[in-house]
């Protein structure tokens, strides 16, 4: 996406796409757990019109916002795990060979939650034409405090 600023963007919705924005936001994380586009719409409280007709949600300023705060938390994220790393780059040389391994195994794990699966879909029609759908979804879920205990 363009560098906008989120506050910019904002000052141009209008009343209603700004109540609309926490449904949004809904939408763009349901999608993220990898919903359907319909079920996202309805998980997301839009109406039965919207969740038939889902792309009447993605052509919206709120959905742009929402997409936007959404890279914009996972950069931050990225850029604050990446610092963490360069600060304790002395630290790490320090390490056995199995806690390196380790390490890169976890950033290996990251690397597979940012990265974004894409799928292309062909289908022939009667007449002959190809229609190509192409769409991505997140890479695998972000894991939850329960996945981080350890034995």
């Amino acid at each position: 996406m363009n560098d906008v600023n989120a506050n910019d963007l904002q000052k141009g919705l209008s009343k209603n796409e700004r109540i609309n924005i926490s449904r949004s936001q809904a939408y763009v994380n349901a999608r993220l757990e990898k919903l359907q586009k319909s079920d996202s719409a309805l998980v997301a409280g839009y109406g039965n019109n919207k969740a038939i007709n889902p792309s009447r949600i993605e052509i919206t300023k709120g959905y742009k916002y929402a997409v936007e705060q959404s890279l914009n938390k996972t950069a931050n994220l990225t850029m604050s795990i990446i610092d963490n790393l360069l600060e304790n780059k002395d630290k790490l040389k320090e390490l056995k060979p199995i806690e390196q391994i380790e390490i890169a195994l976890k950033l290996a794990k990251i690397h597979q939650i940012f990265t974004p699966t894409v799928t292309i879909k062909e289908e022939t029609r009667k007449d002959g034409t190809v229609k190509r759908t192409q769409w991505a979804t997140a890479g695998a879920k972000l894991p939850s405090d329960k996945d981080n205990t350890q034995e």
